[in-house]
Parts: C-alpha cells; structure tokens; sequence
C-alpha cells in the first residue's frame, strides 16, 4: 500500500477529551477532600506538638523577640536565657539543658518559665504575663491561641502550670515524659571541716578568722570522670555560671568550744563576705562583685538582707541565684572563683580559719557536695 495516511476516530478524540476534564476535575477536589472539616483540630495538635518539641528539647534563647513592644533593643545572647532579669532579652523558651539532653529539662530554666503573674502588665518588663509573654516565646504563630502548659514533677504535691483551664471543647495535646536536673549543694559541719582538716588557724590567736571556699570552674566543666556519672554529660554537671550554687555552714552553735582552742567566744560576728576571682595563668586575685540581687543570705536559719556584720550562733548559708557566677566580658570564663567568709571573734581566739591551708573545693566529691540529680516528670501541652 502505497497511502500512509489515517484519520483520527472523533468518538475516540471525545471520549479521550472527557477523560481529560474529568481527571482534571477530580485532582483538584483531592485536597478538599483530605483536609474536610477537621481542619482546626489537626492545627491544633501540630501547634501542641510543636510546643511541646521547643519545651522539652531545645534550651532556648536570649535576643531580641520579634514583633514584641521590646523588640531591637536586647544586645543578649546565648541560652541562659533563665538567668536575665529582663524578658526583653529572652527570645525564645526553652527547657533543655541543651540540644544535646532531648527531655531532660534544667531546673533553674523550669522554675524561671513557670513565674507568672495573673494579670501582670504586658509593659512590666521584669513579670511574665499570660498569655502575651508565652504566645510570642513557646507558641509562636499569627493566631492568638490559649493554652495549658503543666509540669508534674514525680514526688512534689504541687503541679506546675501555666494558662487557662482546659475548656470542653477541641483543643490540641501532647505530653512527654520528662526528666529534670536539680541543683547542687554543699553543707559542711564545722567540726567536721576540722577533723578533716578543711582548715583551721593552729598557731595563732586571732581577731578575724576567714573561711575560704573554692569553685573551680574549669574542672567543673571539663572532662574529669567521677563515678557513677561523667561529669562533663551536662544533667550531671556544676556549671556555676547557670546553675544555683548553695553553701551551708551548719552546727557552727553545739561545737563551738571544739572550735577554739582557749576561753569560749563571748561573740561570733560574721562581718564580711567577699568574692575574687583568679586571672589566667597568674596567682593574682581579681576582686569582683556580684549583684546584691544575685544572692542570698540565710544566718541563724533566718533570712538575713541587712548588711553585715551579724551575729551567727548556728549556721550561715549562701544562696546563689543562676548566672550569679556568669563571668564579664572581658573575664576568662573558666577561672577559679573565690567565695570568703571573714568571722570576727573576741576575745581572739582560733576559730573557723582556712587561710593556712586549701580552701573547702565545690566539687564532684560527693563527701564535699550533693550532687546534681535527675527527677521524673511529665510535661503537658494543650492547646485551643
């Protein structure tokens, strides 16, 4: 045959055309179809769910917070976002000690998220407020949703929350499990702290007695392995520059004729407390001064804000807020910390006194200091 052309068959060139638009069609009610009514609902948990994953594994952040009355102003950084007075400079919560301790949630950071004020001024720049704080730093996104964020530590009573009761209506949840690092402590006994020879003023009476404790922030936060635990895993970690650091000096009162050797002291006056810090590779002591506010003192068993001196009969303890240690600038970050305390007897006499010896090391020992420890937990989020 020598023809080579054809002729298309019009009921196929039709039917082929409602195949076509038809297809066309139904691609296009697909997605319709998927998203249904349900559509708030599933938003809901993907915000929940979101929430939840910035709480629990990530440490947040210090800066500016965008769209926020103070935003452009914070020049701060970091993720020690608990230890900055001023919510201007926190831009984002998070729970985490840091990205690499998913689900273990820093203390200090916890109890930091979870002070609020019903009704607090948005403009208060020092108060959380509900909802306006949180919905810009954990929640996120252009819609003004309410929400309840609880923490249920295992074997504390009281249940951590902030937001609205949960209404009878959709709203999205999560919930994890989590665990939370505490803080760590030291108490020492005074006559405990003579027999082991913590330090004591042998061979000399005198006026003035001074009790030197030392932080030595390179080994806190380096690699030294000290069973069960390696410290330099951050939820078994001291880390003066974030966490808080509590120093008790107890039964100061039952073994104070132990103490001296002579007469009994008509009085004991603790009359000083000051701070230095030890520069790179030299022996010279930097003084420095943390904030008032960045501490606490607690004599006799009594909260004490008034200056020194004060008489103590049984027990003095420091408090120290998270980032109290938080070095300058221009200081190095890992240089040892100097923590004295100068206690005036009369008549003079040898007293608490370590200025002949070390000074008491905060440290991973666990005869010196309790060590940080891990508690059970469970975060929920409910969102609507």
């Amino acid at each position: 045959m020598n023809e080579d052309s054809a002729n298309l068959s019009v009921d196929f060139l039709a039917g082929f055309t409602i195949f076509i638009i038809a297809f066309i069609w139904v691609a296009t009610m697909i997605p319709s179809l998927l998203i249904g009514l349900n559509a708030y609902s599933i938003d809901y948990n993907a915000v929940a769910y979101r929430t939840g994953v910035i709480l629990a594994e990530d440490p947040g952040a210090a800066g500016p917070v965008p769209g926020a009355p103070c935003f452009g102003i914070s020049s701060a950084s970091g993720t020690s976002w608990e230890t900055l007075p001023d919510k201007c400079d926190i831009a984002r919560f998070g729970l985490a000690i840091s990205k690499n301790t998913p689900n273990i949630l820093d203390g200090n950071k916890v109890e930091r998220f979870f002070c609020w004020t019903v009704g607090a001024d948005p403009n208060n720049r020092t108060t959380f407020s509900y909802p306006t704080d949180y919905q810009e730093r954990a929640i996120f996104g252009d819609y003004p949703y309410l929400f309840n964020i609880s923490l249920n530590i295992v074997g504390e009573n009281q249940v951590l929350s902030v937001g609205d009761v949960i209404q009878n209506a959709d709203y999205g949840y999560i919930r994890r499990d989590v665990m939370i690092k505490g803080s760590s402590n030291a108490t020492i006994d005074a006559l405990v702290a003579k027999t082991r020879g913590y330090g004591y003023n042998n061979t000399e009476n005198v006026t003035l007695n001074q009790f030197s404790i030392e932080l030595n922030q390179a080994e806190l936060q380096g690699g030294i392995t000290a069973s069960p635990h390696e410290i330099d895993y951050p939820a078994y970690q001291i880390d003066p520059g974030s966490d808080s650091i509590i120093i008790n000096i107890t039964n100061l009162n039952q073994t104070r004729n132990q103490l001296v050797f002579g007469n009994f002291p008509n009085s004991c006056n603790l009359v000083g407390i000051t701070f230095y810090e030890q520069l790179s590779g030299t022996t010279y002591l930097s003084n420095i001064t943390p904030a008032i506010t960045a501490y606490y003192l607690i004599i006799n068993g009594t909260y004490t804000p008034s200056a020194l001196p004060a008489m103590v009969n049984d027990s003095v303890s420091l408090v120290f807020k998270p980032g109290a240690f938080s070095p300058a600038e221009d200081a190095d970050p890992s240089a040892p910390v100097f923590i004295n305390l100068t206690f005036a007897i009369s008549p003079p006499q040898q007293y608490l006194n370590n200025t002949l010896a070390q000074p008491f090391d905060y440290n991973y020992d666990p005869v010196n200091v309790t060590q940080p420890q891990l508690q059970n937990g469970v975060l929920e989020v409910a969102v609507w």
